[in-house]
């Protein structure tokens, strides 16, 4: 699925990604204007996608009920968690709720939203404030690995020496959100929009569009240092331990 301003483009690639997409216009929709980023998720036996209006000012969900064939349902979910001009988010499950961070690109906050256990509920919010200081708000990624979630934002510059911010959540997504400066890593340029994140073994990898000079930087995100064992795939693999206290995420593969 493509924005496309007011519309949404429906790409079907049948049965496999090598093929030529067939395209559907779905739309236009009146109540869509400068269309950001793009959230698909399947809860239960439901599709439901989120989407943010820049010019419109506001987060809309889709509900496509059982299929992604089907035309969406949108629902203006308003600015909750004063939503300033937002553009790029990322949802994330922590313990039993479903949290996003939107970046607002008219004044260079983060809002945090919680939809409790499930997305079809409409969110609370909070403005957390400028939390990467002097940056133009690129895309945002959320990884949830080892003791904890921590997320990353690019800044959408060709000057700054700061183009990618740590965002460190030591109490979890819905505690205190603080932004580390990483420098440029990986010749950023003008950095518009993360990837989604893509596992492969023990090892993450995330991708960062280069809009300045039409390249790609790849992140690559290493497993735990303090686990006894980062992976496995043995049949009955080893015990495995921490050199310190906490709570882990482990995942299982089958």
């Amino acid at each position: 699925f493509v924005n496309n301003n007011n519309r949404i483009v429906r790409l079907n690639f049948g049965t496999s990604l090598s093929n030529t997409p067939a395209a559907t216009i779905l739309g236009p929709y009146s109540m869509l204007s400068s269309a950001h980023c793009l959230d698909i998720i399947l809860e239960g036996s439901t599709w439901v996608g989120f989407l943010t209006c820049s010019l419109g000012n506001k987060l809309v969900r889709l509900n496509f009920g059982n299929s992604l064939l089907n035309a969406p349902v949108l629902t203006d979910l308003g600015v909750p968690g004063a939503l300033n001009q937002p553009g790029s988010f990322r949802l994330v499950y922590e313990n039993g709720q479903w949290w996003a961070l939107v970046a607002n690109m008219g004044n260079n906050t983060l809002t945090r939203l919680n939809f409790g256990a499930s997305l079809l509920n409409n969110p609370s919010g909070v403005n957390l404030g400028t939390v990467c200081p002097a940056i133009n708000p690129g895309g945002i990624a959320m990884i949830s690995d080892c003791g904890g979630t921590t997320g990353f934002q690019l800044n959408y510059s060709s000057t700054s020496a700061d183009l990618i911010w740590r965002l460190t959540m030591p109490s979890g997504i819905s505690g205190p959100v603080s932004g580390l400066s990483l420098g440029n890593i990986g010749n950023l340029s003008r950095p518009a929009h993360f990837s989604e994140l893509f596992r492969v073994g023990d090892t993450l990898f995330l991708y960062a569009t280069n809009r300045e000079n039409g390249t790609l930087t790849r992140l690559r995100f290493l497993p735990c240092a303090n686990a006894s064992a980062p992976s496995s795939i043995l049949y009955n693999p080893p015990a495995y331990s921490y050199d310190q206290p906490g709570t882990y995420n482990v995942r299982l593969i089958v």
